[in-house]
């Protein structure tokens, strides 16, 4: 499909989001040819600059530029203070300026803090810049993660947007919906019986969710202090990868449809149930593979006195009758030994009647790889004719082999903003059961335990899982594959 032309109106474009990613994602878009020659972008920020001087402080974000000149004369920058009247009214004049081509067709893109999405709005609504229901073109308003910091002020602060615009104009950024695998969720559990049979509870054991880094908090600690890995991590990515490994298969291809099964799964998760738990961590020094990790209170930006958890692992159930009774166990956190994510189907194991001897075969696994390969890894069982063992093997798919062309998160969540496509983006629907979630096991949460950078975690997150009898599956943690085991066929 064509990408319409239209106007972006960048706010916070002095931010790193905006030079490290969605110039970056502009810049390649227009290099393909896929960004429309009449598109504008309005760059807003605070600080004192010229056309001339953002351009060049973009351009220093681009490792490889061919075609710059073309690109950068797109950009013209515009001073604002967010709560500046006067700087909206001149706003307002430079886009009746713009070719009517373009002008009508408006996407408002809100990278700045969430505190500043009010006054935004606000000023969009007084100037009419934004309107609900355009008389001619399209305005679509993008915002960026965090959108609250809890049910109560995601809730307040969605009434505000509501004001102006309807759901329809709203799309809510989570990245994670981006990146190619996770699109490829649904076409794996859909598109093929033979996983789509067995996905439910009379088949499947548990399902981990795993998202782990290797770096500490960086230059992130000011933010990252008052959120943790529960509502920076869990609330938004991992919960969305449960919504799609959960949900009902729709009852049309739509994002409506899309979106509200999703959102109804996580009606079924009530965090204070019973067997749910939350275990959390907090890392302290320690070496990973990027390199020396200090005290995550020795951090930039961290109180000394902070209890802020940057490990969490996590058990939930999904109370319904495809999935009563099946543990999801998720897992995310920083400073730890391997970065990845993956989302790993353990399933139950047969009645062993040719493989009884001493014990039965391991339990078949799917893992769906997201990162840092993109791919699909499926663990059986063969027999060894030779010593009368059963070996278990993998067979493992990689896109990246197959050498697809996969565009970078924010390449593709742009193009499908243009389109007026929301299945990528969060619902309002997804967003109050996720927060609703997230405040309930923020309440279960206890004193973090200390772990040592370039670890797997806090002890206490194995004992989750072995408790119940399992372990993590992890990208890292399959070391017995390729090993005989002493399983003899019953003769």
């Amino acid at each position: 499909m064509k990408l319409p032309p239209c106007a972006i109106l960048l706010f916070g474009a002095t931010g790193d989001l905006a030079k490290q990613k969605l110039i970056p994602a502009l810049f390649a878009m227009h290099t393909r040819g896929d960004l429309p020659q009449a598109t504008r972008i309005i760059a807003i920020g605070r600080k004192d600059l010229d056309d001339a001087a953002i351009r060049k402080e973009y351009r220093g974000a681009i490792k490889k530029a061919p075609g710059w000149e073309g690109f950068a004369k797109r950009i013209a920058y515009h001073q604002l203070e967010f709560h500046d009247p006067t700087a909206y009214d001149k706003l307002l004049t430079r886009v009746r300026a713009l070719p009517a081509s373009i002008r009508d067709n408006r996407l408002f893109y809100l990278a700045t803090p969430q505190d500043a999405f009010p006054l935004i709005i606000t000023q969009l609504a007084r100037t009419k810049l934004g309107e609900r229901s355009p008389k001619t073109g399209w305005h679509r308003v993008v915002f960026e993660k965090p959108f609250g910091s809890d049910l109560a002020t995601a809730t307040a602060l969605n009434n505000a947007v509501g004001k102006l615009f309807d759901e329809t104009q709203v799309y809510r950024i989570d990245h994670y919906l981006g990146k190619s695998f996770v699109q490829e969720i649904l076409a794996i559990r859909f598109a093929n019986p033979m996983f789509d049979n067995l996905w439910n509870r009379n088949y499947v054991d548990n399902v981990q969710i795993v998202v782990c880094e290797t770096g500490g908090v960086g230059t992130r600690g000011g933010y990252y202090d008052h959120s943790g890995a529960i509502r920076d991590m869990v609330q938004n990515h991992l919960l969305q990868l449960l919504s799609l490994v959960a949900m009902e298969a729709p009852t049309r291809s739509s994002a409506e449809e899309i979106r509200h099964e999703k959102a109804k799964a996580l009606r079924s998760i009530e965090p204070k149930r019973g067997r749910e738990q939350v275990v959390t961590g907090q890392y302290r020094a320690g070496k990973t593979v990027i390199g020396k990790i200090p005290d995550y209170v020795a951090e930039k930006g961290i109180a000394k006195s902070s209890q802020t958890e940057t490990y969490t692992a996590i058990r939930l159930f999904v109370h319904n009758h495809r999935w009563t009774g099946v543990p999801f166990y998720l897992r995310t956190g920083k400073a730890l030994a391997h970065r990845y994510a993956e989302i790993a189907i353990t399933f139950k194991q047969g009645p062993c009647v040719l493989f009884s001897e001493n014990g039965c075969p391991e339990s078949n696994v799917l893992v769906i790889r997201i990162q840092p390969d993109e791919g699909l890894k499926i663990r059986f069982n063969l027999a060894d004719g030779a010593t009368d063992a059963v070996r278990v093997h993998e067979m493992d798919f990689s896109h990246k082999a197959q050498t697809f062309n996969t565009p970078e998160a924010y390449e593709l969540l742009l193009g499908e903003a243009f389109k007026g496509d929301q299945t990528l983006f969060t619902g309002w629907e997804f967003l109050q059961e996720s927060w609703r979630i997230t405040d309930a096991l923020r309440a279960m949460m206890t004193k973090p335990e200390s772990y040592k950078a370039g670890t797997h975690g806090p002890d206490a997150a194995l004992q989750l899982l072995r408790q119940d009898g399992r372990d993590w599956v992890g990208n890292q943690q399959i070391a017995h594959i390729g090993a005989h085991q002493r399983i003899k066929r019953k003769r």
